[in-house]
């Protein structure tokens, strides 16, 4: 970034548009955005929009704000005005468009295999849970029955459904 006013950001110009699409609840998804995401945010540059969907289409995942300031060389206070429109969600390469969801209701060790990072201990648990105490109403109960910590959670309900 050449600056801090570069974005409009640094004088804060834009701050009331920018507090208006803070109260409407509008946010951006920064690790799917694109070009024309970007210049929805007042005082956006062109060229920080196209930097920022070249790299996302190219597989880099911005996990925070320091990574959206390291990516556009600018100090991370530059950027903290969109702090509250920013969502900074994580997408496993390719598997999650490649893949369908499974649901641990009617799923083979097989089938509970296939999803990424499962282990066949867990697989086992889950059909044998689901044998003894009956189906998984949703994601919470399958945590709670099975007492996995949130990270495992994270990573498993981006493959799991309870849609019958």
């Amino acid at each position: 970034m050449q600056s801090e006013g570069a974005m409009g950001l640094g004088a804060n110009p834009g701050g009331a548009d920018l507090e208006a699409l803070g109260r409407s609840g509008w946010t951006i998804d920064v690790n799917k955005a694109q070009v024309d995401d970007w210049l929805r945010i007042p005082g956006f540059a062109p060229h920080h929009a196209q930097i920022l969907a070249a790299l996302v289409r190219s597989g880099v995942q911005f996990h925070c704000l320091d990574d959206l300031a390291a990516a556009l060389d600018c100090d991370p206070q530059t950027l903290h005005a969109l702090e509250p429109l920013l969502c900074f969600a994580y997408y496993e390469p390719d598997i999650l468009e490649n893949c369908s969801k499974i649901n641990p209701n009617r799923a083979t060790l097989q089938q509970l295999l296939k999803i990424p990072h499962m282990s066949p201990a867990l697989a086992q648990t889950i059909i044998h849970q689901r044998i003894l105490q009956g189906h998984y109403g949703n994601l919470a109960l399958l945590q709670q029955r099975l007492n996995l910590p949130p990270n495992q959670v994270e990573h498993l309900m981006h493959y799991l459904t309870f849609r019958d």
